[in-house]
């Protein structure tokens, strides 16, 4: 990774970065670990086909592909590497945010590592040290909760519509997790796409 496609991904918004020293930006490490794993070539899917390939990956079915662009969708799922998978979808799907809570945030969607213990069981001593999980507005989360901004806080936080499907979960833990959680939400996401 060079600093000539850092400066790009932040142009082109594919990594965000929440403020600036002067001329540099800050960025966070989780949200560069999230940018390098879903980096790839080629173009990215329409909308329609985001929602198709992780309907497929989620119960082996599809109402938004018919025929050959069904079969199609399925042998670019059955060939693709967790890292294309993810770039395909566009990453998270949404503006990424990571902030220190002040109090205890309650009434949120868990998403990424913070969702898939109902999916891969990960064997930890402890608590989390960090949360992920997923809002419609980042403007009124911030309004309604006590939050800091902080590139190193505990709190991760993507803007999207929720999104509650397998694959989405098993997506966001490659890109979000630590290297344990990604590579088994990696041997996830290959045998779903084996199996379709």
């Amino acid at each position: 990774m060079t600093t000539h496609q850092v400066r790009v991904a932040l142009r082109d918004g594919t990594l965000q970065a929440r403020h600036a020293f002067g001329r540099e930006p800050v960025l966070d490490d989780i949200a560069v670990i999230a940018w390098k794993r879903s980096r790839s070539r080629g173009r990215r899917w329409s909308q329609r086909a985001t929602q198709a390939a992780l309907d497929l990956l989620s119960t082996g079915t599809t109402t938004a592909f018919t025929g050959s662009e069904l079969s199609r969708l399925r042998r670019v799922l059955r060939t693709a590497t967790p890292n294309h998978l993810a770039y395909l979808a566009g990453g998270l799907g949404g503006t990424w945010a990571r902030y220190r809570a002040l109090e205890t945030v309650k009434g949120l969607d868990p998403i990424g590592p913070s969702a898939a213990n109902d999916i891969i069981r990960f064997h930890f001593a402890g608590p989390r040290k960090m949360s992920f999980v997923e809002v419609e507005d980042l403007n009124e989360f911030e309004t309604r909760t006590l939050v800091a901004a902080d590139g190193e806080g505990d709190l991760g936080v993507v803007e999207r519509r929720p999104d509650r499907r397998v694959a989405r979960v098993l997506l966001d833990t490659y890109l979000l997790g630590d290297s344990r959680e990604s590579s088994a939400a990696a041997q996830a996401l290959i045998e779903r796409a084996r199996d379709l």
